[in-house]
């Protein structure tokens, strides 16, 4: 009985080793499209209209640690997040990053993902 619980946690702590990840998030005031002029749209106290709240995802698939699939890059995400209104710039921005992956140190499969959470805006 002794070396059945023995094996299975050497089991369980083998699976807990193979499959890990971690995440981050923070908080931002305003983040505009890559392309905007933010110094003159602060500068001029530009208007603007409310669209409502947005939220993208990309994921970036990494197997074996060889090949790259996808773009999880912040400034991709907002731009996703942008274009499904037609928004200018994003208000009250959460971001977070995950990173999950299988194998010792990530080297099997890796994913990482950043998603981005806001109120879009369209400027005037």
């Amino acid at each position: 009985m002794q070396k059945a619980m023995t094996e299975l946690f050497f089991c369980l702590l083998v699976a807990l080793l193979m499959v890990a990840g971690c995440s981050s998030e923070g908080t931002l005031g305003m983040v505009t499209k890559s392309s905007a002029d933010t110094t003159s749209i602060l500068k001029s106290g530009w208007a603007y209209k409310e669209i409502g709240p947005v939220r993208a995802q990309s994921c970036m698939h990494s197997p074996f640690g060889i090949a790259v699939l996808g773009d999880s890059d912040f400034a991709t995400v907002v731009e996703e997040a942008l274009k499904t209104v037609d928004g200018d710039a994003l208000l009250y921005v959460t971001a977070s990053h995950s990173l999950r992956g299988l194998g010792y140190l990530f080297t099997i499969y890796a994913i990482t993902c950043t998603t981005v959470e806001g109120v879009a805006i369209k400027f005037e």
